[in-house]
């Protein structure tokens, strides 16, 4: 995303954990600008925003991006710690980055904030059970924010991808990845793009907008398509 940005000749931030993994970023992509940061962690983002509107005072897109997908059986002992982790960064980091840059987007013309769910907020996959929780809750605030904000010039985008072909699929469904029919992250990029172009709120790439459509209709058919090609491989996020 980064790249298909600055293609189009955007000013673009991003931010990690690791400082390993923003400087191959900085290698890759010599024009980004990078922040070590955890969205897990108010007094992080706190920072963040500091150096942010000090640097950049002219940020105009939040893009909410992070996230953490373990597998977990919920009848087996499971480390509370892990489970918390996982849905602070996948949906408390979404929301306490929203709350602390709302301040500085609505200082702008126009601005958006950007919130990457999946298509398992809408139906959810047995042997990831908060990870999807994480989602739908990222979906459901979405809609409220968007409603709290129609009246300022900020948009509320919800990027719902379907499985794409990133380190993160491969590590939690290792076993029967080739089962999986897995999207380019060039094309998931470029829908959401345009989506976000054509003022399209809700982007739902590729069987994702199926899934949305269906679940509601037939959650069984749906959720056992779906439980027959994913095997989760144990203990992998």
């Amino acid at each position: 995303m980064a790249r298909q940005l600055l293609l189009r000749e955007n000013t673009v931030l991003i931010t990690s954990r690791s400082a390993e993994r923003l400087q191959a970023a900085k290698n890759s992509l010599p024009e980004i600008h990078t922040f070590v940061s955890d969205t897990g962690d108010p007094d992080s983002i706190s920072r963040l925003f500091a150096d942010v509107e000090s640097r950049f005072p002219g940020l105009d897109v939040l893009i909410n991006n992070a996230g953490i997908m373990h597998s977990l059986n919920l009848q087996e002992p499971a480390d509370p710690s892990l489970m918390s982790r996982e849905m602070t960064t996948n949906f408390c980091g979404p929301l306490w980055m929203t709350t602390r840059f709302l301040s500085l987007l609505k200082t702008r013309p126009e601005a958006a904030i950007v919130n990457v769910s999946s298509c398992l907020a809408f139906l959810p996959l047995a042997g990831f059970p908060v990870y999807c929780a994480s989602k739908a809750a990222l979906h459901s605030l979405t809609l409220s924010l968007r409603k709290q904000l129609a009246d300022t010039k900020i948009s509320v985008f919800e990027l719902a991808p379907p499985a794409v072909d990133t380190p993160l699929l491969h590590g939690a469904f290792q076993s029967s990845v080739q089962s999986i029919p897995a999207m380019a992250v060039e094309k998931l990029v470029a829908s959401a793009i345009s989506g976000i172009q054509s003022g399209n709120l809700e982007i739902c790439p590729g069987q994702s907008k199926l899934m949305k459509v269906l679940a509601p209709l037939a959650p069984g058919l749906v959720g056992a398509w779906m439980n027959k090609i994913t095997r989760p491989n144990p203990g992998r996020g």
